[in-house]
């Protein structure tokens, strides 16, 4: 499995890491489709719309016909932490920017299934917010915005060979810091379209999660699978968020959920309810969520008998793909071969897409896996999340 070979180049990846890994087929759960653009793409878009953007060592607003891929590069892209979430978040808006015309979510969108399917993933959840794609000074209309991205997907799957070439899930996404008129606005949008989504989350600078619980009941009283921004931030992210998240938002996954390492009740909640926590380890340490990819908690997470998952966050503003990932938790964090494939398939059980769709993911890319580590069993989807969960149980200290 730890073969190395030449790989194509990851459109939004600087990183070099985990080449082995490519053809491993892979989950992901978590990756903002805002947050997936190329480089390459914002410069285009900037360009062809004559937009201005921080570029060269002073980060100066610099007219569209001087920008150069590697003067924004520092301005849009991380190179080094952040000191927080908010100011990450703060970047995001130059590339937000750009998105002028309706045609850019098509573009994005099919970039990022193209990228996504060449780093090796087969189910994919991309998720992005429709107050933030409909932002001033664009305006798009929301139906708008959420037709353009379809119909990119749909065009990638297309050139991939067909649906099937990769599983892909969109999640809705309510900014809960843009207050309650956004939230409302968005949860109303959701379930008008609710056929188009495979769940709803809430993300954005971290509040006090249970100041959006009506949305949040709505959604779940209309059947909607939920997922949450939780305890993420150091400072601002308690594990009561996750917590509440889980208990009163009806949360079936955590987005992040790092900081309830410092609670063992909360993780003790967390374990019994089997809560898979949609963790990124590059972005946790970009973003000062942790003070250095050593010090990632992670490992104690999955000790704990928390299910846990590795995504990239936002591959495109921090320049990284999903072997990236991979490579850290391999060989910083300690995980082994047989932990990666038991995640992977816990996280395909926990993925929102139907089961009829995963299930036939499982058989054409998944099946192999745990059959690997384990001659005698079959090769069902349900015989796969049983090795996972019994190697998961396996490694609780």
């Amino acid at each position: 499995m730890h073969a190395t070979f030449a790989r194509q180049a990851i459109a939004h990846s600087r990183s070099t890491l985990g080449t082995q890994y490519q053809h491993v087929p892979k989950v992901e759960l978590h990756r903002h489709l805002e947050g997936s653009v190329r480089l390459t793409t914002v410069l285009d878009e900037a360009i062809k719309h004559n937009i201005s953007l921080p570029h060269g060592p002073l980060g100066e607003m610099t007219p569209a016909s001087q920008l150069t891929l590697e003067g924004i590069r520092p301005h849009i892209q991380s190179l080094t932490p952040f000191p927080n979430l908010e100011t990450l978040l703060n970047i995001s808006d130059y590339t937000q920017s750009t998105f002028h015309n309706i045609d850019v979510f098509h573009r994005i969108a099919k970039e990022a299934v193209l990228d996504a399917h060449e780093e090796g993933i087969r189910c994919l959840e991309l998720r992005y917010a429709p107050c933030f794609a409909s932002m001033p000074p664009n305006q798009h209309a929301f139906e708008d915005v959420l037709d353009a991205i379809e119909d990119g997907i749909d065009d990638a799957q297309l050139m991939l060979g067909g649906p099937d070439s990769i599983g892909v899930g969109l999640l809705c996404i309510g900014v809960g810091a843009m207050g309650t008129e956004a939230m409302d606005r968005t949860t109303d949008f959701y379930l008008q379209h609710q056929d188009k989504f495979v769940g709803f989350d809430m993300a954005g600078a971290e509040t006090n999660v249970l100041e959006h619980l009506k949305c949040f009941q709505r959604v779940k009283d209309a059947g909607g699978k939920i997922t949450c921004h939780a305890s993420e931030d150091l400072d601002i992210g308690v594990p009561e968020n996750a917590l509440n998240a889980v208990k009163h938002l009806h949360a079936e996954r955590i987005g992040h959920g790092i900081q309830i390492i410092s609670d063992r009740q909360v993780m003790d909640v967390m374990r019994d309810r089997h809560i898979m926590l949609e963790v990124s380890v590059s972005s946790n340490w970009l973003t000062a969520g942790v003070a250095s990819i050593e010090a990632h908690p992670a490992r104690n997470l999955w000790t704990h008998g928390i299910p846990i998952c590795p995504n990239t966050d936002d591959p495109g503003i921090m320049g990284i793909d999903l072997n990236h990932e991979w490579h850290l938790w391999r060989h910083t964090l300690g995980f082994s071969e047989n932990d990666m494939t038991a995640m992977t398939l816990l996280a395909l059980e926990k993925s929102f897409l139907p089961f009829d769709a995963r299930e036939r993911l499982h058989n054409m890319y998944f099946s192999d896996l745990a059959k690997q580590q384990d001659k005698e069993k079959n090769n069902t989807f349900a015989a796969s999340v049983a090795w996972a969960n019994a190697h998961h149980q396996s490694q609780i200290v």
